[in-house]
């Protein structure tokens, strides 16, 4: 659950509303807290593999819709293995 009233945590939405999908990805600084998602499954799940293996993408990519987070995510898991 995301920290209500903690002036430092912030939501980035990565969505497409025309097929009215999104997730909302909550940071504390750059570090990912929490990820929410209506009718987006896919970024539930990045989202919750990010969680599970402590790894937080750059929050001024997750809203780009040309950024693949999986691609981010294993490259990433690799380095953390």
């Amino acid at each position: 659950i995301v920290p209500m009233g903690d002036r430092n945590v912030y939501q980035v939405i990565r969505g497409e509303f025309p097929e009215k999908r999104a997730s909302f990805w909550s940071y504390r600084d750059n570090k990912l807290l929490a990820v929410e998602a209506v009718r987006d499954g896919e970024s539930f799940m990045l989202g919750k593999k990010c969680l599970e293996e402590n790894i937080s993408p750059d929050p001024s990519l997750i809203s780009d819709l040309g950024f693949d987070p999986m691609a981010w995510i294993l490259k990433n898991s690799a380095r953390a293995e």
